[in-house]
């Protein structure tokens, strides 16, 4: 007799049978209508009603937008025939087809990609020439950091320095400083500015023929001291001490030793020449 589920169908007329047979597989929907499930769904991606459908992976393009579009009758937006817009967003550019189609290799129709062209920009402050106190040979400058600005990421903060910080020392000369700052599509910004420290100076002194010299500092720098003497069985004469002065020029005379014995061995004076006339007793004499 048959099965029990068998017996409606056994008793359509056969005409109808038939037409309802010829029907079914065209009831399966069009490849990529909304009848099939999303690429990652295997257990209904394996359904043989799903089988033959191509799809293609779902989008996704780093700083940009996409738009897409299913293709007519169908539901999900990553099926064959459909058409997916690509925006980029502000400060980025598209690179490749600004539309993409889902074909049947279950590829896009291109390959896309939003790239930031325009590098951030960073201003580095302005620091004048810097001149050293007295005695002192560096000078302690400092500055703001300065911050990068970018079209699509604002305000960058994460700066990286080349050179000495802000608030450090500076010996004399002439310092270079550089800040780089990246935004988040690798591109650069860099600005460079210049630390002039100068020191004033008056010269170098030199110790006087057998003498010593003796100098505070670094012997000419504005402020820097140097004092004079001589070795055993000389005078000084001149200043003991000398100052560097703010005009670049040194204070008091040049100092000399001269022997403190030197008149015994002079020739002797002739009695014309050292004759004196002593006004208490009027009698004459000699200087010796």
């Amino acid at each position: 007799m048959g099965s029990p589920a068998l017996r409606p169908a056994l008793l359509l007329p056969p005409l109808l049978l038939l037409l309802l047979l010829l029907c079914l597989p065209q009831c399966r929907g069009f490849p990529g209508s909304g009848d099939s499930p999303l690429e990652d769904d295997e257990v209904g991606y394996s359904h043989p009603r799903f089988k033959d459908t191509p799809w293609c992976s779902p989008i996704k393009v780093k700083y940009g937008d996409v738009y897409c579009r299913a293709p007519p009758g169908g539901y999900y937006k990553t099926a064959l025939g459909t058409r997916c817009e690509i925006h980029c967003r502000k400060g980025y550019e598209l690179h490749g087809s600004s539309q993409l189609i889902c074909q049947s290799n279950k590829c896009w129709s291109d390959k896309v990609i939003c790239k930031h062209m325009e590098p951030p920009r960073i201003k580095c402050p302005s620091v004048k020439e810097r001149i050293a106190e007295p005695n002192k040979l560096t000078v302690r400058v400092s500055w703001e950091t300065p911050e990068g600005r970018d079209t699509a990421d604002g305000i960058l903060t994460d700066v990286i320095l080349k050179g000495l910080p802000p608030g450090s020392n500076f010996p004399e000369g002439d310092h270079k400083i550089q800040y780089t700052v990246y935004d988040r599509a690798e591109n650069k910004g860099t600005c460079k500015f210049r630390v002039k420290v100068r020191v004033k100076r008056c010269g170098k002194l030199n110790a006087p023929e057998n003498g010593y010299m003796k100098c505070s500092s670094d012997g000419d720098n504005y402020g820097a001291t140097c004092e004079f003497s001589c070795v055993g069985g000389y005078e000084l004469q001149g200043s003991p001490a000398r100052v560097c002065q703010s005009n670049l020029a040194w204070s008091g005379t040049e100092p000399t030793c001269a022997g403190m014995y030197a008149a015994l061995f002079q020739p002797a004076a002739k009695p014309e020449d050292s004759l004196v006339v002593h006004s208490s007793t009027g009698r004459e004499g000699f200087i010796l």
